[in-house]
């Protein structure tokens, strides 16, 4: 654990003469956490890191190691896993001089103090604000190597294979959300930049992806234009008006940030989805899911019986929700968990919470199955999921199966005890879902009713 944040390995940790070994993959977040810049090579093997202190340089295949300009002899050479070095973890811990405890299996490591704890409690959502050193909150970067240090998330652009055009792409890519389009209509970005050619024109850019439309592409896109090859060491605040591209509507559930298209780095101060102050959101839509679930802070759920038509408070990024009449049951309302895309999709549907760190739950609701995407009403032995989203790990998600249901099963009723880890501390994430896993290539869809959170 870093931060009382578990991280999340490809493969898991192995302990072998009181050294632990961790394979090190950049997306996990185990550099940025430990405020570490890193640049890794799969052609030679060699992986540099450094913090603001301390330099490394390791070599897979080779056991020996530079630290800070010195040769240091390893207790075995780096190895590979997919292509990944596999790091001696305390080794890297004691040389970047973190203090961390040791609990059976458990590495807890600090560092940040107390107050950057206490920041991340308090943060607002969809305000990526970057002021804990390490913590990149969710964003994931492509073709660039990133840090979070000084209050900023910091990169460098990385060169693409010699066949990729741009040269250089670096990225950043959010976490998944669900939001209004309506309500939030702008996007602001605090950037400072500095890229080579000075002459060459460049912009930055935003895409984006939507429960209609879940690919990243360039015609889900908005640009502001650099006016210059730098910003002289300042930030400067864009604005992206996402209102000026006519497919953001409905649902957006991302968006793929490009600070700059040539060689150079770049600094974010913040990312923050602006809400239009003047939104009128039609309550009864599916969009409105979102925004009636956002509305709860409880770890209780909200209209969980459907029986207030008019409020849809469970959200879908690729499903319609809706509330229904229960065919069963003439007066009795329910959630409607519908979709006509075709192919295989994991259907969702999603209330935000505020859980408890700690606290054990009892999770009632009752499923039924209805059919799938291309039109059938014959299920077999459908996957039914429970996910309570919180942040503790990368992904945040906690799968497990609670059913395994036909559309003859007719209504399935679901108790499931869950505990949400005690070192859990950020709330911003929480999230209570339930999805089905498609069966073969076709969505599954469903219905729910009766849905209930109770504190042990």
């Amino acid at each position: 654990m870093i931060n009382q944040q578990k991280m999340n390995f490809d493969f898991d940790p192995i302990q072998e003469n009181n050294e632990v070994y961790v394979t090190a993959n950049p997306d996990k977040g185990i550099f940025s956490m430990l405020n570490a810049y890193y640049e890794f090579s799969r052609f030679s093997g060699k992986l540099s890191l450094a913090t603001a202190d301390h330099e490394f340089l390791f070599t897979i295949g080779s056991k020996t190691a530079t630290v800070d300009g010195k040769s240091v002899e390893l207790s075995k050479e780096i190895s590979s896993t997919d292509g990944l070095p596999v790091l001696p973890l305390k080794f890297l811990l004691d040389n970047m001089g973190y203090k961390y405890t040791v609990d059976g299996k458990t590495i807890s490591v600090a560092t940040i103090d107390e107050k950057y704890i206490e920041a991340m409690k308090n943060r607002i959502p969809y305000q990526y604000e970057f002021a804990v050193p390490g913590d990149a909150e969710g964003w994931k970067p492509g073709n660039a190597s990133i840090s979070v240090v000084d209050e900023a998330l910091s990169g460098t652009a990385i060169p693409q294979s010699a066949a990729a055009f741009p040269a250089y792409d670096p990225a950043l890519t959010s976490p998944d959300f669900n939001i209004s389009a309506s309500l939030y209509t702008k996007i602001v970005v605090g950037l400072k930049y500095e890229y080579q050619p000075a002459d060459a024109k460049d912009s930055a850019c935003v895409y984006f992806k939507t429960m209609e439309s879940g690919s990243l592409d360039e015609k889900k896109t908005v640009h502001v234009e650099h006016i210059k090859s730098t910003t002289d060491g300042e930030f400067v605040e864009y604005t992206f008006d996402m209102t000026t591209n006519p497919l953001w509507t409905g649902t957006v559930t991302g968006i793929r940030f490009d600070p700059l298209n040539h060689a150079g780095s770049f600094s974010i101060d913040y990312i923050r989805f602006i809400k239009d102050p003047n939104a009128k959101v039609d309550t009864t839509t599916t969009t409105a899911a979102t925004d009636v679930s956002k509305g709860n802070i409880t770890d209780t759920l909200i209209n969980g019986d459907a029986e207030d038509v008019s409020k849809v408070a469970f959200s879908s990024d690729n499903a319609n929700t809706t509330i229904i009449e229960d065919p069963d049951k003439a007066g009795n309302h329910v959630y409607n968990i519908d979709s006509k895309k075709p192919g295989q999709n994991w259907l969702y549907a999603r209330q935000d919470v505020k859980f408890v760190a700690g606290k054990t739950y009892i999770v009632e609701f009752d499923v039924k199955v209805t059919g799938t995407n291309d039109g059938s009403k014959v299920v077999k032995d459908a996957s039914i999921n429970l996910n309570p989203v919180y942040a503790d790990t990368p992904r945040n998600d906690h799968n497990v199966e609670v059913a395994k249901i036909s559309t003859d099963t007719g209504w399935y009723h679901v108790t499931k005890e869950i505990t949400i880890n005690a070192a859990s501390t950020d709330r911003s994430k929480d999230q209570f879902t339930i999805y089905a896993n498609p069966i073969g290539e076709l969505t599954v869809n469903y219905m729910l009713d009766n849905l209930k959170i109770t504190a042990k």
